[in-house]
């Protein structure tokens, strides 16, 4: 009985050791994410405001616009609203892509969610525009175009422009 009851002890030993494991992990993936999950992969976490390149690159767009667009970018990432910024015009979206899946290929379907989002908000289909060299201002250019009833090379609307 006293063997028995030795052993039931230390089974409960083990599991509030185990649960105090699992505990401190949970947290301590929390507090990590709280402080640096959804940050923009190096090197653009590191960069400056990037308005100014923007304003210079489209100057008709406002700055709502810009925020806008970069708001959809950054969420299909899932980069803190606050990181939009950090982008320029001449980053390429599969490079920015890359740094965040790595070479391996296994992602969180960034892509595919940018570009349900830009259909949603812009009608516009990046399946349409996509090659794997698209910055970020040849996609916004494609936006703005579509807006005009233009297509991304100036001629009549193609891009399924929403009225």
């Amino acid at each position: 009985m006293t063997l028995v009851v030795g052993h039931a002890n230390k089974q409960r030993k083990i599991m509030d050791i185990e649960a105090i494991v699992i505990f401190l992990l949970i947290v301590f993936i929390l507090v990590h994410e709280y402080f640096f999950g959804g940050q923009a992969p190096k090197p653009y976490k590191y960069r400056d405001c990037m308005g100014k390149q923007w304003k210079n690159e489209f100057p008709k767009a406002s700055k709502e616009e810009i925020r806008k667009f970069l708001l959809i970018f950054v969420n299909a990432f899932a980069f803190r609203d606050d990181q939009r910024l950090k982008f320029e015009p001449n980053d390429k979206i599969y490079e920015i892509y890359k740094s965040v899946t790595g070479w391996s290929g296994v992602d969180a379907m960034e892509l595919e969610t940018l570009s349900d989002n830009l259909e949603k908000q812009y009608s516009v289909s990046l399946r349409q525009i996509w090659h794997e060299n698209l910055t970020l201002g040849e996609l916004f250019q494609s936006i703005l175009n579509a807006q005009q009833g233009a297509s991304p090379d100036g001629n009549s609307a193609a891009l399924h422009c929403r009225r």
